[in-house]
């Protein structure tokens, strides 16, 4: 807040300030008490429900995110929406619905209840869409016909519980096996699912040859990833080296 005043030439990477996002995240962690009952009702409403009406799953992203703004197509959320929306509402089984759900971490600065149903009516799925702010991601994620995500992890998340997932971009878990490589058009109707097998290797693989434990946020934290990342960067060969030269390939 006082960055500008005390330092005329500062600068900052981010497209909102410091006391709009404060104020964002004030208002918005206010309300989600209020949310958070409702929120879990409708998800377990939605999974008792899925054998007659199945769901999927558009878990929201930051529209500050670099995972949107340089390893995407999109500019922003709300096109993502409007995007995966259009899409449903042509080509998923008149039976099934869609559930959004907002990142924990919003800022709250988009109103995202009142664009989508904006594009509710455009696009004549009452009744088809949900959405929530809070909730179980894992109990959604478990529940639903399927995931639709840009590159979030909440896609390792459906991959975990077996759940068909098809990327919009590129993350690293974006494999032949692991999500559905076809168009987004048919996966309403014939989402693939994730071979279990695979997927434990993939997370074996990343687990253990690709991060050391550790955080940013605590004197705990801190220490044991100092210590991991010593052995690591001292190491002659990293875990990823020694398993690509050992492993059939």
């Amino acid at each position: 807040m006082f960055n500008p005043l005390l330092n005329p030439h500062y600068t900052n990477h981010a497209s909102i300030n410091a006391p709009l996002e404060y104020l964002g995240y004030i208002l918005r962690f206010a309300r989600l008490p209020f949310w958070r009952k409702r929120d879990a009702q409708l998800i377990t409403r939605l999974c008792n429900e899925s054998k007659k009406h199945p769901f999927f799953l558009l878990p929201l992203q930051l529209n500050t995110d670099a995972q949107i703004h340089h390893h995407s197509r999109f500019e922003h959320m709300q096109e993502v929406v409007e995007y995966v929306l259009e899409s449903f509402a042509q080509h998923a089984p008149s039976e099934s619905r869609i559930l959004v759900k907002n990142h924990p971490l919003d800022m709250g600065l988009v109103n995202y209840p009142g664009y989508i149903k904006r594009l509710v009516d455009r696009l004549g799925l009452h009744g088809r869409v949900e959405y929530i702010e809070t909730g179980n991601l894992q109990q959604a994620a478990r529940g639903a016909a399927g995931t639709v995500t840009v590159n979030s992890t909440a896609g390792i998340v459906a991959l975990e519980n077996q759940r068909p997932t098809l990327c919009l971009s590129d993350p690293i878990y974006n494999l032949p096996g692991l999500t559905d490589q076809g168009d987004l058009d048919d996966f309403w109707l014939r989402p693939m699912h994730p071979d279990r097998a695979l997927f434990h290797a993939f997370r074996n693989v990343v687990t253990y040859a690709t991060q050391i434990n550790g955080g940013f946020y605590c004197y705990d934290g801190i220490s044991l990833a100092v210590k991991n990342a010593v052995k690591m960067l001292c190491a002659d060969q990293s875990p990823l080296e020694y398993l690509m030269e050992t492993c059939p390939s």
